[in-house]
């Protein structure tokens, strides 16, 4: 996936009402003729193609690929390998008790988390050598995140009580754990040590995620939908839009809306995206600043640059400018990544040209090509860049970056 944030699969939570998480993915390829791009550059070099099938699932890491294979029973046993991309080779195969689907590494912890997509069992193996560390194997334990050497996982005990427990990552040790209401929703955000309980009777509560102590709670009331994104809370009801402050859930604003959407944070507006189309709001009084009722969806970018998308036929985006929606350029299907683009060839079936984006001019170059059915499965950790293809062994290409 391409933002590298990925999120484990998350227990279904048994409510009327859920609240809704969203990220929007550009993924695959601007559909244009290769003939239009800029002159090539230094080429993409294939620095390893691994295994001779396609993998379960794979994750790449600054200096190693990390892929998952199936057993010979594929229900329930796979295979995890590492491999090294300085030199191409193999490191180190380690059997696994259970199917897997995707992986998680953590470079500060050396782990790495193997898990099915829908299915609670893992293992977490040591990144260096692919020692087995722990198992987790009960149906009701969750992995929800993985980051900073710790794994927090949820534990649905009964029809009234759950279980939020940080664990260390490399012995599966809690940390400290905490009791929940069965219908919350989590939000964790490792990255600003905070995670958020919502929930279905309205009650918010923050946590620190080190040590899960309190930071703040309060009640929110009613609610079709609540977004989390920077340090406020967005709940949506039939009739309006309200953004809190957290931890202690002060209003900053409320204003009438006549639709449910997604909220994100675009730089000076709030961007909601809905049936209606885009909205861009003032962050700091809710105040409506412009409609583009052509487009679906909104996000910003890591550089900053707010990108929207037609979610009908085939997908389209624009880059857009924030203050003012107006749309500043058409990108087609793009890889939405600063500096890296991926374009279909209009002629040749499965052929995916890789672009380099000059950040002088923002002129794509050519460096490469690359034949797959799933270009929306690729990774990036820049200099390198992993895809499945077409032939079966997923390839890591090093691109020309200083």
């Amino acid at each position: 996936m391409i933002d590298l944030d990925l999120q484990p699969a998350r227990p279904p939570v048994p409510r009327a009402r859920r609240t809704r998480r969203w990220r929007v993915f550009f993924l695959i390829a601007l559909l244009l003729t290769v003939g239009a791009a800029a002159p090539p550059g230094d080429p993409m070099v294939q620095v390893l193609a691994a295994g001779g099938t396609a993998a379960a699932g794979f994750e790449l890491g600054p200096s190693e690929l990390f892929t998952a294979t199936f057993g010979q029973n594929p229900q329930n046993e796979a295979g995890v390998r590492r491999y090294d991309l300085s030199t191409g080779a193999q490191r180190w195969a380690t059997p696994v008790p259970h199917i897997v689907q995707a992986l998680t590494y953590d470079p500060q912890a050396g782990v790495v988390l193997a898990r099915a997509g829908d299915d609670p069992r893992m293992t977490v193996l040591d990144a260096s050598d692919g020692t087995a560390l722990w198992h987790l194997s009960r149906g009701s334990t969750w992995a929800l995140t993985v980051t900073g050497g710790h794994v927090l996982l949820r534990t649905d005990a009964s029809a009234t009580r759950s279980v939020l427990v940080l664990t260390d990552a490399r012995t599966g040790k809690p940390v400290w754990r905490r009791d929940i209401n069965p219908r919350t929703d989590v939000y964790d955000d490792a990255a600003r040590d905070r995670i958020v309980l919502v929930e279905l009777s309205g009650r918010v509560t923050t946590l620190r995620f080190t040590d899960g102590s309190e930071l703040g709670q309060g009640e929110v009331g009613s609610y079709s939908t609540v977004d989390v994104a920077g340090d406020r809370l967005y709940v949506t009801t039939p009739a309006m839009l309200a953004a809190y402050r957290m931890p202690d859930l002060t209003l900053v604003w409320k204003v009438p809306s006549a639709s449910a959407g997604i909220v994100n944070e675009c730089g000076p507006v709030v961007c909601v995206s809905s049936e209606l189309g885009v909205r861009g709001l003032d962050a700091a009084d809710g105040e409506l600043r412009w409609s583009l009722p052509q487009w679906r969806a909104a996000s910003r970018r890591v550089d900053g640059a707010v990108v929207v998308q037609t979610s009908d036929g085939e997908p389209d985006f624009a880059e857009i400018d924030p203050a003012t929606g107006t749309v500043l350029r058409r990108l087609g299907e793009v890889w939405s990544d600063p500096r890296l683009r991926m374009r279909l060839d209009t002629v040749i079936p499965r052929r995916i040209w890789v672009q380099l984006v000059d950040p002088a001019d923002n002129s794509p170059h050519t460096v490469g090509a690359i034949d797959t059915d799933a270009a929306y499965g690729c990774e990036v950790s820049l200099p390198y860049l992993a895809c499945p293809t077409a032939a079966g062994p997923t390839g890591v290409f090093r691109l020309p970056i200083a």
